[in-house]
């Protein structure tokens, strides 16, 4: 469209191009001023040819400002964008595109830092802590409320971000109502339940800054439940050695609160790794230090060897995001639901510590323990002790 623009007196037409939102991501003036206008760096329309050079001019897209813990003001507008050529805007930099959201063109909304402020906490901690795990996501997977099991959508069929359900699930406000997953496409109305969530699963994309060890129990005997304890210890004894060997790195670590069968190590990285390369070195590390005596013992119970252990995920396998209501999170303690929800302030706070990595051993191999009701594994892990008491 065009407009009539009024600047310092002067008055001059001014070309404007809009998105499906009614977002101006490109303006052209037609006809100038006779006199210049003074010098108003933010109120002139920039472009920048990537988004390392806006970034270097403090111009972030709003999804990465909420990675950092900051918001747009309200009433603020964009005055620049990033173009970027049609051919690569599908692969643009997950770091600083907006969640999700793919423009119709080659220009993405930015803003300066000028125009941002702090989010308050707790707000802050849920948008850095889900910054730091989830860049821009092609899938989302996600578990139906209703019990129908686990299903996939590519996030392009989804309106909003992927990032403000993962939010939702922090909340467990939403645990008996689930969270509602907003289609782009028509549904009938028998089939809504089908798009009613209570977690999300999400998978890594070419270049990556964590991985998790999936160590699963799924039909616990006492057989099984002894080998599977034996080897999370192992794995959380060669913890240290294996940050080394990826660069180093924060620890923590999510299980069921109820009769788990299974536990996920998370390991966030200090810097992004190509996700292949990353899973091929944790791969030779696992079978280099895996003991015959283990491994056995993990056949006798139909568990994998510790060299086979699942490392995800992958660009097509999918992993549960952590921080849901049926979960818990362990840093060097278990962490407990805060206001009412998951208490991300104490994960970050614990992935910006230098403190030394937590042991789960011994709470979760209570939990382990008191799911088979008694079958008499007070020994399997000798002289460990609850590190801390159970949720209520």
């Amino acid at each position: 469209m065009t407009e009539t623009v009024i600047t310092s007196g002067d008055i001059r037409e001014r070309e404007q191009e809009q998105d499906s939102k009614g977002n101006i991501y490109k303006v052209r003036d037609i006809r100038g001023a006779d006199a210049p206008d003074p010098p108003r760096p933010l109120h002139e329309y920039q472009t920048f040819p990537s988004w390392n050079r806006a970034s270097e001019n403090q111009f972030c897209s709003k999804g990465r400002w909420l990675d950092m813990g900051y918001v747009v003001k309200t009433g603020e507008e964009s005055h620049a964008c990033v173009r970027i050529e049609r051919k690569s805007a599908v692969g643009v930099d997950d770091t600083h595109a907006t969640d999700n959201h793919r423009w119709p063109a080659e220009y993405f909304s930015v803003y300066h830092r000028t125009q941002v402020r702090y989010l308050k906490q707790p707000q802050r901690s849920r948008r850095i802590v889900i910054g730091r795990f989830l860049g821009f996501c092609d899938w989302l997977g996600y578990r139906r409320h209703d019990g129908g099991g686990i299903r996939q959508l590519r996030a392009d069929s989804v309106h909003g971000s992927v990032k403000d359900l993962v939010y939702r699930s922090f909340l467990y406000r939403n645990r008996t109502t689930g969270i509602k997953v907003p289609i782009a496409f028509s549904i009938k109305k028998e089939d809504k339940n089908d798009f009613v969530a209570d977690a999300f699963y999400v998978r890594a994309g070419e270049l990556t800054r964590y991985f998790v060890l999936d160590l699963d129990n799924h039909r616990p005997t006492r057989v099984s439940t002894e080998a599977h304890l034996l080897l999370v210890e192992r794995l959380v004894g060669l913890l240290p050695e294996l940050l080394k060997e990826v660069g180093g790195g924060k620890v923590f670590y999510d299980y069921s609160q109820f009769a788990p069968r299974g536990i996920h190590i998370w390991v966030l990285l200090n810097h992004r790794r190509h996700t292949r390369k990353l899973h091929e070195a944790v791969r030779k590390f696992l079978v280099e230090h895996s003991e015959a005596s283990l491994d056995e013992k993990l056949r006798l119970g139909g568990l994998p060897e510790m060299g086979a252990v699942e490392i995800l995920p992958t660009e097509s396998h999918l992993i549960r995001f952590f921080g849901a209501y049926d979960r818990s999170v362990f840093t060097t303690r278990e962490l407990k639901p805060r206001d009412n929800a998951f208490d991300a302030e104490a994960l970050l706070d614990h992935i910006h510590d230098k403190t030394k990595i937590g042991d789960p051993c011994g709470r979760y191999g209570e939990l382990a323990r008191a799911g088979l009701a008694g079958d008499g594994l007070d020994a399997v892990v000798p002289g460990r002790a609850t590190i801390v008491p159970g949720l209520v």
